[in-house]
């Protein structure tokens, strides 16, 4: 194989590196965009339990301030319902994690 021959095929590997750096960038940068969009706001935005911190509230927060769901639940059947009903609803909607008592249904 001659020189010339040589450096030809330097410069296609040259020219495909090239371009595989340049997919890579592009890669990148739409990685870095995916990162921005969906995971840093979920670091950036305070959580239930550190705004209860932050306030110097001792204990846990209740598990109804946690979840917006469990909440929206409640606030749909609490005119219309007594708390028994609505905890025996949440009994059949949410699993047991998620399901709070009459009590902390009245203290809420």
């Amino acid at each position: 194989m001659g020189t010339s021959a040589i450096l030809s095929q330097i410069e296609a590997e040259a020219r495909a590196g090239a371009g595989a750096l340049d997919r890579l960038a592009q890669a990148a940068k739409a990685l870095q965009v995916a990162v921005e969009r969906d995971v840093e706001p979920a670091f950036n935005s305070p959580s239930t339990a550190t705004a209860w911190r932050a306030a110097h509230r001792s204990g846990a927060p209740a598990r109804i301030d946690s979840d917006p769901e469990l909440q929206d639940f409640i606030r749909a059947r609490i005119a219309d319902h007594i708390f028994d009903q609505i905890i025996a609803a949440l009994a059949a909607g949410f699993p047991p994690e998620r399901r709070t008592s009459r009590s902390a249904l009245s203290r809420w």
